[in-house]
């Protein structure tokens, strides 16, 4: 990553590598950890449809699910749990949307690192949480506080920024696609892998404790999240200090934690064009 990190130019500071470095393997866990759980839907639904088919938010889901199959005019079988599985990948992405302005803007309060280390040991959390859901309502709550704490993708991307000059900003961020597109590869592999296993079948007593047969793709996104997060608090160096946190009305540039500002058009000619492009592109292709 040396090599490619420099330029014909001016290369970036040895410190600046380093960093990206840190952030790119930040991202790839977290990446890692969000996607292990996608082999996983159909065979969720099925579990906890035979363990836990009285929970209250189960049948919410699929009582909505069937509504919408109804209205529709369709009658698979299969539609249900594949529906199921876009419910629960929805919530979490629809959380980290929604949490990231606030992550950027507290980091921008206190600093990158205390917000890398408090979002990444949420992560881990929530992996731990997963691994004991014996229950549907505790997974739920896995998925929903793994998305909110998922949102500090902006904190990473805005580190990038934070160590690049001008001239080399559009090479750190293309290690921040670099990184989640190879964590989309390993994430699903690795969660069809460990999903072969099931801890139940050696263990069965173990049930009572909330261990399932997807608990070991949880442990390992728990250990990966905790690899991290000792990473981070070993490693990084705070890339705002307090010296360059300002005020909102000091800036150049206001950052807001109201995510409907988000579309609010730049001043920028054909910036917003190709933001509203790259996002029907990124929509399309995540439905595919």
């Amino acid at each position: 990553m040396t090599t490619s990190l420099s330029s014909s130019g001016t290369a970036m500071s040895p410190e600046a590598k380093s960093t990206i470095k840190i952030v790119f393997f930040t991202l790839f866990l977290d990446l890692v950890g969000f996607s292990i759980i996608f082999p996983m839907f159909p065979a969720l639904a099925s579990y906890y449809l035979e363990i836990d088919p009285d929970n209250a938010v189960l049948q919410m889901i699929f009582g909505a699910i069937h509504r919408l199959m109804a209205a529709g005019g369709a009658d698979s079988a299969v539609t249900p749990v594949v529906l199921f599985g876009g419910v629960l990948g929805a919530v979490y992405s629809f959380l980290q949307f929604a949490s990231a302005p606030l992550w950027g803007t507290l980091s921008d309060r206190i600093g990158r690192k205390p917000v890398l280390l408090i979002s990444v040991a949420g992560l881990a959390l929530s992996y731990l949480l997963w691994a004991f859901s014996g229950s549907f309502t505790l997974l739920v709550l896995a998925r929903l506080l793994g998305g909110i704490m998922g949102g500090n993708l902006s904190t990473a991307t805005a580190v990038v920024a934070d160590v690049t000059k001008p001239e080399h900003r559009a090479k750190g961020m293309a290690f921040v696609g670099i990184a989640f597109a190879t964590g989309f590869i390993v994430g699903p592999a690795l969660g069809g892998v460990l999903t072969l296993y099931n801890p139940l079948a050696d263990a069965p007593h173990l049930s009572v404790y909330g261990i399932n047969p997807f608990s070991l793709a949880a442990a390992v996104a728990f250990v990966f999240a905790i690899a991290n997060f000792f990473l981070i608090l070993a490693t990084f160096k705070e890339t705002f200090p307090p010296a360059l946190r300002k005020l909102p009305h000091e800036r150049a540039v206001e950052r807001s934690a109201n995510i409907l500002k988000l579309f609010k058009p730049l001043p920028y000619a054909g910036t917003n064009r190709t933001n509203w492009s790259y996002f029907l592109f990124l929509f399309i292709f995540s439905g595919m």
